[in-house]
């Protein structure tokens, strides 16, 4: 169980260290222009009102800010309510980019499905294939792991978002990047989140971290060139772009931020790095480039093949909500007697949140994001409020 109270302190410590500094990211965000190349129709949705108001809340509860997108029978629609840039009262717009957060791993998942593809490794590969054995001596469970179990979520890898160290090094060093045997390194020694193999628990970090391990060692360069050549691009995702390989356009990315102390005074955490850029987070992207992605990966099923597909959807009978399947998250929702299933993975770090899924029963596309950490459930004054709209989204969307 997680001490609350220790991470109150580790955090408390570590942005007063480092309050003062100035960053590349602390550069007022600018308004921007929706082109989407999109014919906007939003005001004559049918659910316009519907959907405005769920926005609206979230933004009158306390959230910063909030874009959402949504694509279904009756057209696209795509709003957004509050701010971007709270210090200079910059209007949120569905232009402008946020921290997608763990939607990255759906990324991540997608070109590991690519390699699968390409006939250049298989699921059922020991991971130890891929990484140096002197570092897979120091993590249990990795010697037993395939990539399967990596995108299961069924590895028992120690998952460090919760350590006390990683919480300490990350916020006393907000703009740092970490390389991928740093993240690592934290789990030296520690004990496996669970035995190997007998559930599947979402980890937030290291099976990611060792997937796009895997993805540099196939491909002989870092998965964020793997990730520009063959989604981004391909995709036409011009707003698309991976911290910390890539330069970003901060004047056009909402401030990230959070209440660490939940008495509702927001604090800009946009600097962070949590473990941007290996594999489990740092691609920023606008909720229209998550549409492109979502649809060409569910809709019209041009990014992986069909088998691999069929994989990354296979829901575990013991899972029932935002299941963890085979490299994305699934959750089946009931609304006026019938069943729909959600493909797709949500995000939240502790100054960001986003979600991109898909249901083919409605045919209906959803992308949002929310310049808000969500990370901690016991902390942050709007945090509760930021689920009570995600669940709301998914039910409205299918009445």
């Amino acid at each position: 169980m997680f001490d609350f109270k220790i991470y109150h302190i580790l955090l408390c410590f570590g942005l007063l260290l480092s309050a003062c500094k100035k960053r590349e990211s602390d550069a007022a965000v600018r308004s921007c222009t929706n082109d989407f190349g999109l014919n906007d129709q939003s005001a004559q949705h049918p659910k316009d009102a519907v959907y405005t108001n769920l926005i609206d809340e979230l933004t009158t509860a306390g959230i910063p800010g909030v874009s959402l997108m949504i694509e279904d029978a009756q057209g696209i629609w795509y709003k957004s309510s509050g701010y971007a840039d709270l210090e200079n009262k910059t209007a949120m717009q569905p232009c402008h980019l946020g921290k997608i957060a763990s939607v990255t791993k759906l990324f991540t998942a997608v070109m590991i499905y690519k390699l699968v593809d390409a006939g250049k490794i298989s699921l059922d590969d020991p991971v130890s294939n891929y990484i140096d054995q002197s570092l897979v001596s120091k993590l249990k469970n990795v010697d037993k792991a395939s990539i399967r179990n990596l995108l299961a979520h069924s590895s028992g890898i120690y998952d460090v978002v919760f350590d006390p160290e990683f919480i300490l090094y990350t916020f006393n060093n907000l703009d740092k990047e970490k390389s991928y045997e740093k993240l690592l390194g934290f789990a030296f020694g520690k004990n496996e989140a669970f035995e190997f193999n007998t559930q599947r628990k979402y980890n937030q970090t290291l099976n990611h971290v060792l997937l796009a391990m895997i993805i540099n060692k196939v491909t002989g360069q870092d998965q964020s060139i793997m990730l520009r050549d063959d989604i981004f691009k391909p995709l036409q995702m011009k707003n698309s772009f991976i911290r910390p390989q890539e330069d970003l356009p901060w004047d056009k990315i909402a401030k990230g931020y959070f209440d660490y102390r939940k008495e509702g005074v927001l604090q800009d955490l946009t600097a962070l790095f949590t473990g941007d850029g290996r594999g489990f987070t740092g691609i920023y992207s606008n909720v229209n480039d998550l549409r492109l992605f979502t649809n060409a990966l569910y809709r019209s099923k041009t990014l992986i093949s069909e088998n691999s597909l069929a994989t990354m959807q296979e829901i575990p009978s013991f899972d029932t909500t935002l299941a963890c399947a085979g490299g994305c998250r699934a959750m089946q929702i009931k609304v006026g007697g019938n069943t729909y299933t959600w493909y797709g993975h949500p995000g939240g770090e502790v100054n960001y949140a986003a979600g991109a899924f898909y249901c083919p029963e409605k045919n209906a596309t959803i992308t949002f994001n929310v310049n808000y950490g969500v990370a901690f459930t016991e902390l942050g004054a709007y945090t509760d409020a930021y689920y009570t709209f995600r669940k709301k989204l998914f039910e409205v969307v299918c009445e």
